[in-house]
């Protein structure tokens, strides 16, 4: 298997990624994977011609910021089957609202954090009360989040995967 990735500063690649321009990668690549920070010169890196470079086989997987990947441009690509499928750990807008076009397609891995009841949201402060103890630190303030995985392989069945994860506060 090749490795292949881009990067502005190619230097920094392990011995076993061979640097390539971004739009070689995407023709070539069975797996993109993003993993960038959102800048001005990130912002919507994935548009419509670059998911069109993409094989109709190849997998997009985006866990660097929502924004990197013009999403009206994925769900066209997604519902036209310009690529095979996508995995998204994150959203131009979070939460994704509930009649989002992304809930509706088969060929899209998704990760949605759903509050749960005893568990502090990001933006409530908690209560010395509800601070757990942790394994290796002591007490520690701490925010659970519950991410539902959702996915359809084949079309018409379909399955959730929950996974509740304590998470630190920062």
């Amino acid at each position: 298997m090749q490795v292949l990735g881009y990067q502005p500063d190619a230097n920094r690649f392990p011995e076993f990624v061979k640097s390539v321009p971004l739009n070689t990668m995407l023709v070539r690549s069975d797996f993109v994977t993003l993993n960038c920070p959102l800048t001005a010169s990130t912002k919507h890196l994935i548009d419509s011609n670059r998911l069109a470079l993409m094989k109709p086989t190849a997998f997009l997987v985006n866990a660097a910021r929502g924004e990197v990947v013009d999403e009206a441009a994925l769900v066209q690509a997604l519902r036209a089957r310009t690529i095979a499928g996508a995995a998204l750990d994150v959203y131009a807008k979070q939460p994704l609202s509930p009649d989002h076009a992304l809930l509706a397609i088969d060929n899209v891995l998704l990760t949605i954090p759903i509050p749960r009841s005893g568990c502090a949201r990001p933006s409530e402060p908690q209560s010395p009360a509800k601070r757990r103890p942790s394994n290796n630190a002591g007490a520690r303030n701490e925010r659970c989040s519950t991410v539902s995985c959702k996915r359809t392989s084949p079309p018409g069945w379909r399955y959730r995967t929950t996974l509740r994860v304590a998470q630190p506060r920062r």
